[in-house]
């Protein structure tokens, strides 16, 4: 016969047990409960995506001349910076400045943004710099505000012509490279949290133009050895200062200020000219451009001739054309003209002048080349091919500068 006291202890000490192991499940290490609205599961913290181009091919001038490809030190990257404020209030949303190698060509990076931002997304304004450094532009934005990279200028400023007239600049830096910008204004975003995104990439292209001079002549003899004497460029052509970033609210591929710079000799004779011997060519005329020949090579098939030239390619080595110079100056919306200063023989100097076709077309990121050759009669015919400002990225559909 079982005793009902002894029944009662048993299940006392059961429930006890049970009690015990229910108490002890959450410090112990058994299951815990799934997230309540009160405990939610912890969340990746949030971040601004911004893709980036850089730019790909640079074009020949003119506007339908096609696309040539940069010299190596003309693309190189040696710093980036990525800044991001709010549109409406111009607050600092966040600033990224990832180091990269010099050959960047693009990509996509992620600003780390705060809860009460995600939350809101408003629209905000991106503005990228390349190669942007106090000693090539005088610029020093390490910690600016929108209105200060709106109006943040490459100028003359004293002894200092940042790719100016007075203080010529013949190579890329080979520590700065050449400055770059890009700029979207008043982005909405695109929310998928954690990530928000700017969807248009920002496209980044050179701040700064080139212009290439370049000399071949006929073999006369040498009572008309033909020589160039020195390049004059026109009074207010350049203009003392152009914005580092263009200005998206209107469609002008330039953004300077209204009062240009003096002209000046770019290349003299004399001791310690630059300027060489103008080689000989058989027939000097095939390298001059045509603007109403259909047959002509454009873009970078004219670049490879004239560089074939440059290296005598086609003439077993021996250099058929002269670079007697070549200049990065701040954009311009002005026509580019200039005169040219040669001797035939012992003659007296002569002089011709050079010019672009169009106001416009020595905007930001242009090359441009000047020909002259001398194929005899006293006379040197000069040449010139522009660059277009825009090409079209099959992948993307979207126009982006270049050169």
């Amino acid at each position: 016969m079982i005793n009902n006291r002894y029944i009662g202890y048993w299940l006392c000490s059961m429930l006890m047990l049970l009690c015990v192991a229910c108490g002890g499940s959450d410090s112990d290490g058994g299951d815990v409960p799934g997230p309540t609205p009160e405990h939610p599961e912890p969340t990746e913290p949030p971040k601004l995506s911004i893709r980036i181009y850089t730019p790909d091919r640079p074009t020949v001038t003119r506007g339908d001349t096609g696309f040539a490809e940069p010299e190596e030190a003309e693309k190189n990257v040696h710093s980036l910076d990525i800044w991001v404020f709010e549109h409406a209030n111009g607050a600092k949303v966040g600033h990224l400045s990832p180091t990269v190698s010099t050959t960047f060509e693009g990509g996509t990076y992620q600003i780390p943004v705060d809860e009460d931002f995600a939350e809101r997304h408003p629209n905000v304004d991106v503005f990228v710099m390349v190669n942007v450094f106090p000693a090539n532009t005088g610029l020093n934005l390490t910690s600016p505000t929108p209105a200060s990279l709106l109006s943040a200028k490459i100028q003359h400023q004293g002894v200092n012509d940042y790719f100016g007239v007075t203080a010529l600049t013949k190579e890329p830096s080979e520590t700065y490279g050449l400055p770059m910008s890009g700029i979207l204004l008043d982005q909405v975003l695109t929310v998928n949290l954690p990530v928000l995104k700017v969807d248009p990439p920002v496209k980044v292209m050179r701040a700064v133009s080139k212009v290439r001079f370049l000399f071949s002549r006929t073999d006369t003899g040498d009572s008309e050895i033909f020589k160039i004497k020195g390049i004059t460029l026109a009074d207010n052509v350049i203009p003392t200062a152009e914005y580092l970033f263009l200005d998206p609210s209107n469609d002008l591929k330039y953004h300077i200020d209204n009062t240009y710079e003096s002209g000046v000799a770019l290349v003299t004779s004399g001791v310690g000219n630059e300027i060489p011997d103008i080689p000989v060519s058989a027939y000097p005329a095939k390298y001059a451009y045509d603007n109403n020949d259909e047959s002509q090579p454009k873009g970078q098939d004219y670049e490879d001739r004239i560089d074939r030239g440059l290296k005598g390619v086609d003439n077993n080595g021996v250099p058929e054309i002269a670079q007697v110079g070549r200049f990065y100056f701040r954009e311009t919306n002005r026509k580019v003209t200039g005169t040219i200063t040669y001797q035939i023989g012992n003659g007296d100097e002569k002089q011709t002048t050079f010019s672009m076709v169009d106001e416009g077309d020595f905007s930001r990121n242009h090359t441009w080349i000047v020909y002259g050759y001398f194929a005899g009669k006293e006379t040197l015919k000069v040449s010139s091919v522009d660059v277009t400002d825009w090409v079209i990225v099959d992948d993307i559909n979207r126009p982006v500068f270049n050169w």
